[in-house]
């Protein structure tokens, strides 16, 4: 008997091979994996002690294993979903019910993540159902995280660190972060300090405020007093995405601070080129220093008073060189005025534009989301409030297209929409057309058009038959008329006329016993001949019609969006259902 931990709550949920069950401990209805032996069920217990620790990483670890072994797995790829976006469920205190957390917000919708979509792609019926529900409860928190997010002004610096140690007491390191906390807001940038930063949202999710941070800051601090701070839940969490967030933006920079320890202790995934040991003496004026570089604010500009007077005179240049679409002209202005500004939104908005699109939205035409755009995403952090309605009001209509854009891929790839589609909407004249196309096929099973020659020919043996006695009679009946057979040769004539007739009239038993015999082949081809044309007629005057007007109805809503992209061409029902027709027989 296998068992498998329950993802919400923890408790044992004994495998039965259903896909779906209910939790004994907690009482929740959970999505299941199929199951074949012991070691697969201890690789999902595995990714889900994992993930109910937070160590979402090291679960994704776990879960991609089981999908290199089996890519069809519905719910590793739904776990690989919840590890990215990391997901937990925490009890309610008020109604008892497990409630999804999201630890790490991403832009990226969680209903459009791939994984998410190979979990429906390879799942059904409730068990899709399930997936479906929680991602619409993980998608509301999402989107309620990144209206909060966008609200918060961008930062410069994200200092992490571990608060506490095991015992409750504060650590050595959080008061480093402190003093570099405090020398650098004296130098005027923004800095993100949770222990400060977050103290007056104690009644708050605070991810929502992290994740505005990580995403708007040039500069992490990952500064540690010891080994494992740095393998601590948020510390791990922090740092990871900060990474990840730095394989798409060149621009932004990792520091890794320690003090009585060793740099190489840090993991090796963070860089150690910039590292900064704080015990050595000028640390901090050394670090200070290099984080005023490496945000750009590190020197004075005088030249600031004459870069207000001519930029509204660039951006002039760049709205005639879009209306001319001299796209080329316009990126090199941008990238003129960035140079002079590195903050300037509209720059980057414009840059967007030089796409050669009149929107910028419709990348999404083309399958881009613009929350993945590196020049979308720093318009956004230095735009002015007009700027950001006019994002977000982009971003929104990006997301549309991508949605039914993906929505149309997916019908285009199911190779049964047409025939549900009928069956859900005219249900009489598909159960009709199928009936006709069961007799077709039981007929069609059923004829042997050898038995069918052999009856056409016997056929034809009788009427040759039946011409030649009737021949015969008619001969001797002319003879006996006349008085012919007086004679001995004649009588012999008439005996020889007489005994061919009795011959004839003998086949007549085995020709009809042949004809019998082939009966069966003969009927059935004629059945299969009536029900081939009934057939035929029907699909010309019923669903071939309705196909048209289902066919013209996705490609109406949907073809619009697809910019010059050529629609894919539907599976006829008819299609359909000899497939089905085909498995059923065989």
């Amino acid at each position: 008997m296998m068992i498998l931990k329950c993802k919400m709550c923890g408790g044992n949920i004994e495998i039965t091979g259903e896909s779906h069950g209910v939790c004994d401990s907690c009482g929740c209805e959970v999505t299941l994996p199929k199951l074949d032996d012991d070691r697969r069920a201890e690789m999902y217990n595995r990714g889900n002690h994992f993930r109910s620790r937070g160590e979402f990483d090291k679960a994704y670890s776990a879960y991609e294993h089981i999908i290199a072994e089996d890519g069809q797995d519905a719910e590793a790829h739904w776990c690989l979903a919840l590890c990215r976006y990391g997901i937990e469920y925490v009890k309610d205190p008020r109604s008892g019910e497990y409630k999804p957390t999201c630890s790490r917000v991403s832009f990226e919708p969680f209903q459009e993540d791939r994984d998410y979509l190979e979990a429906l792609n390879y799942s059904e019926g409730r068990t899709r159902e399930l997936y479906q529900r929680e991602a619409a409860k993980i998608a509301k928190i999402q989107e309620c995280y990144l209206e909060i997010s966008r609200k918060e002004q961008p930062y410069d610096v994200f200092i992490c660190f571990k608060a506490t140690e095991e015992n409750g007491e504060r650590t050595q390191g959080s008061i480093i972060a402190q003093d570099i906390y405090e020398q650098l807001t004296e130098k005027g940038l923004k800095v993100f300090f949770s222990r400060i930063t977050l103290e007056d949202k104690l009644s708050e999710e605070y991810e929502p405020y992290i994740f505005a941070a990580l995403h708007s800051a040039r500069v992490m601090l990952v500064v540690a007093t010891k080994p494992e701070h740095l393998t601590s839940r948020w510390v791990q969490n922090e740092w990871s995405r900060y990474l990840a967030m730095m394989d798409k933006d060149k621009n932004k920079s990792i520091i890794p601070v320690f003090s009585g320890m060793s740099p190489y202790d840090f993991p090796p995934e963070i860089p150690m080129v910039q590292g900064q040991d704080m015990g050595k003496v000028g640390a901090m004026q050394d670090l200070v220093r290099g984080v005023l570089k490496l945000t750009g604010k590190g020197t004075a500009n005088n030249r600031q008073p004459e870069l207000y007077a001519t930029k509204e005179n660039i951006l002039k240049r760049i709205a005639q060189a879009l209306e001319d679409e001299a796209y080329q002209e316009c990126y090199n202005l941008a990238e003129q005025l960035l140079n002079a500004d590195a903050e300037n939104g509209w720059a980057y908005y414009m840059i967007l534009a030089a796409n050669g699109i009149k929107n910028i939205w419709e990348v999404g035409y083309k399958g881009l989301s613009l929350e993945e755009n590196r020049y979308f995403r720093r318009a956004y952090q230095y735009g002015t409030e007009e700027l950001k309605q006019e994002l977000e009001l982009g971003l929104q209509k990006n997301r549309g297209i991508l949605k039914n854009l993906n929505e149309y891929r997916n019908i285009a790839g199911d190779g049964y929409y047409l025939y549900n589609q009928m069956k859900n909407r005219y249900p009489k004249e598909l159960q009709k057309y199928w009936s006709m196309f069961q007799q077709y096929y039981k007929y069609g099973m059923k004829r042997s058009e050898e038995k069918y020659e052999e009856f056409v020919k016997t056929g034809k043996r009788i009427a040759i038959t039946t011409l030649i006695l009737a021949g015969t009679v008619l001969v001797w009946a002319i003879l006996m008329i006349t008085g012919y057979g007086t004679g001995g040769e004649e009588d012999m004539f008439l005996t020889i006329i007489c005994g061919f007739a009795f011959c004839t009239i003998l086949a007549y038993p085995l020709l009809a016993i042949d004809l019998l015999r082939n009966y069966s082949g003969y009927r059935a081809m004629k059945q299969y001949g009536y029900y081939r044309q009934e057939l035929r007629t029907y699909k010309k005057q019923v669903i071939n019609p309705l196909e048209e007007f289902l066919t013209g109805e996705v490609n109406n809503y949907y073809g619009p969006l697809i910019s010059n992209g050529s629609l894919v061409e539907l599976r006829g029902v008819t299609e359909c259902i000899k497939e089905m027709m085909e498995q059923q027989w065989s």
